[in-house]
């Protein structure tokens, strides 16, 4: 009949219908037409039989007897590299509502590997679901260490934040000549962006739907810039007044946060487009923010309360105090628990913990070398990576023991992202100091 399998052919199906162009064709006969074929495969004669599984959506008579947790499962054993098929076609992939749902305790889209679907309940993947299914998809696999090695990119420039998003890999500086934001599509090169200007930029982050907003230390009042083209080209967005800004996150339905080390808190509601004051408690150098579950969290370096929490999505803040007020330079959240992040050298451990939305806190990591400094930690998969100077990198999966990785650099390792290319994870490091052809670094 064809050589493609019975799975590539309903993933195949489903692109076409959604990347078909309405007034050419109609796109859901065309995608009907692919799996009337593989239906007939299964069975000429008869409707499906429910099976097991029973119907997986309106796919045919009776339905298809593969789950789309199946459709995943096989798409991913595909071994021949002509025969794979891009992340992409997974978009148009049929998952049951009750195959594919939120996990509470990660923080992350799963599929379900035991529900029973029910019929017509069948789920298409929006481009946001897809993201949010490839922010899980290495959520409870074996755990391995990733092995880095140097790409061929010769940037001279000292990153500061890289984000993996559907196959791309995106990235920002805070020197370096003309634009300061880069996109690399096949994990080894960068290539420069829209126009940003020569701004100190440090925070950078990108929405489900594909909003890039970056923030500089310098510059301000107008050091925030917003792309919704991908990076192609940016807008200059003027903040409420003259900050420092370190750090930017993305809530949800054009809801974002940021912070600066000059004190203040911002938050927009129409997705970047502009941003008001936030009203945060105390004098603090503020360095890092993060969302997840209703809750924000943001971090100083110095000052009188340097952790503090929002329940309104960043419009108000409150404080909340550690037992040891510590230099915290990052924060992210990890297995549902608050991590806040140490700067500086000491024998304190690398990172306080709090797994009561941060009601009580604990330090975890007690580093082997005091005089080893962290420049930025990681969620990627089952581990917290910790990162720094002399191509240092610690993984951690329960916060209570850690392995670190053999150094691949004598560089000062500043960022870190990771994404899928070709249904596998791969990650990529930057560098902030060291050799100038030697700053990129990645697990292909």
């Amino acid at each position: 009949m064809t050589a493609l399998s019975d799975n590539q052919l309903i993933a195949k199906a489903n692109v076409i219908g959604n990347k078909t162009e309405e007034n050419t064709i109609d796109p859901t006969m065309v995608a009907q037409m692919f799996k009337d074929i593989i239906l007939n495969k299964y069975n000429t004669d008869e409707p499906l039989p429910e099976g097991p599984q029973g119907p997986q959506g309106e796919q045919g008579p009776a339905g298809s007897p593969d789950t789309g947790a199946m459709i995943v499962d096989k798409l991913a054993a595909i071994e021949d590299e002509e025969d794979k098929l891009p992340s992409s076609a997974l978009q148009g992939t049929g998952l049951n509502s009750l195959q594919f749902e939120k996990n509470k305790d990660i923080d992350a889209w799963e599929i379900m590997r035991d529900a029973t679907p029910t019929k017509g309940s069948m789920k298409f993947l929006a481009s946001a679901d897809l993201f949010k299914y490839e922010a899980s998809a290495i959520q409870g696999r074996k755990p391995r260490a990733f092995t880095f090695s140097e790409t061929a990119d010769t940037k001279e420039v000292s990153f500061r934040k890289i984000i993996g998003r559907r196959g791309c890999f995106y990235a920002i500086s805070s020197n370096g000549t003309g634009n300061r934001f880069y996109v690399s599509q096949d994990g080894k090169l960068f290539i420069e962006g829209g126009a940003t200007g020569s701004l100190e930029y440090y925070g950078m982050d990108i929405s489900d739907q594909g909003t890039i907003i970056l923030v500089a230390r310098s510059g301000g009042p107008g050091n925030i810039r917003r792309s919704t083209d991908g990076g192609i080209t940016f807008s200059t967005i003027t903040a409420p007044g003259t900050y420092t800004l370190t750090s930017v996150k993305h809530i949800a339905l054009g809801k974002w946060v940021a912070c600066a080390r000059s004190g203040e808190a911002l938050y927009s509601t129409d997705d970047g487009a502009s941003w008001t004051a936030a009203t945060a408690d105390g004098a603090n150098d503020h360095m890092g923010i993060d969302y997840s579950d209703g809750q924000v969290v943001m971090v100083s370096q110095d000052g009188t309360d340097r952790v503090q929490l929002s329940d309104d999505f960043g419009v108000t803040y409150t404080a909340t105090s550690p037992p040891t007020n510590r230099i915290f330079h990052g924060v992210t959240f990890f297995k549902g628990k608050i991590i806040l992040r140490r700067g500086g050298v000491s024998s304190a451990g690398y990172i306080t913990v709090s797994e009561d939305k941060g009601t009580t806190w604990s330090e975890k990591l007690t580093p082997d070398d005091p005089d080893q400094e962290t420049s930025g930690m990681s969620v990627i998969g089952d581990y917290l990576y910790l990162y720094g100077a002399d191509g240092f990198i610690l993984r951690t999966s329960d916060l209570e023991s850690y392995e670190t990785l053999t150094p691949v650099t004598a560089n000062k390792i500043a960022a870190m992202g990771w994404t899928i290319m070709n249904g596998f994870p791969v990650a990529m490091f930057g560098c902030d100091t060291g050799d100038d052809e030697d700053r990129v670094f990645s697990t292909l």
